[in-house]
């Protein structure tokens, strides 16, 4: 499956496929989304659709290299409240800031988890990593069903060949095998 899916890939590539065009200006998508920009980065997208941005040279190709952060992942440290649909997160509170937390970071308190409401600046960083993941996901699953379709489509057509040829040979050899009179004759 792996191999059939790098091979979409270079497909996709060949044929110039808006998701592969849109990398070379992802950071410029991103960056319009964290500014709360959706209809510029819609613009950008669109471009994309239409080709107008070429393809990418085999250098400019991201890896798995230059994509790694270290492993750090402190997803878990941020997250959407359930009631007011607002992010919040534990880290301490940057200097100046004066949203809601629900105690001060520094007070120590063991039967009370510190949270407090995430910062305008970090909500369009949260918003735009929740973008670029269901763009992201968008892609994985279109190249999926794309590969899952194709797959199909060619497991089809061996069926209707093998169905072909038993049928040729039933009617050359009859159902047991043995040739009719008429095509022994002819």
């Amino acid at each position: 499956m792996l191999h059939r899916l790098d091979k979409r890939c270079d497909v996709a590539r060949e044929r110039g496929d808006r998701h592969v065009s849109l990398l070379r200006h992802w950071d410029e998508w991103l960056a319009l989304i964290g500014k709360g920009e959706e209809a510029s980065a819609l613009a950008l997208i669109e471009t994309a659709k239409h080709g107008q941005f070429g393809q990418l040279p085999e250098s400019e190709n991201p890896t798995m290299l230059e994509s790694e952060d270290d492993g750090l992942d402190l997803s878990d440290r941020c997250w959407k409240d359930g009631i007011d649909d607002i992010w919040m997160t534990d880290f301490p509170p940057p200097v100046g800031f004066t949203g809601y937390e629900s105690r001060p970071y520094d007070e120590e308190d063991e039967d009370e988890r510190y949270n407090r409401e995430c910062t305008a600046e970090e909500k369009a960083i949260l918003e735009a990593e929740a973008a670029a993941s269901r763009v992201a996901q968008r892609i994985e699953d279109e190249a999926l069903r794309d590969a899952w379709f194709a797959t199909l489509k060619e497991e089809a057509a061996s069926n209707r060949d093998a169905e072909l040829v038993s049928a040729s040979i039933l009617e050359t050899h009859g159902e047991h095998g043995e040739m009719d009179s008429e095509t022994a004759s002819g």
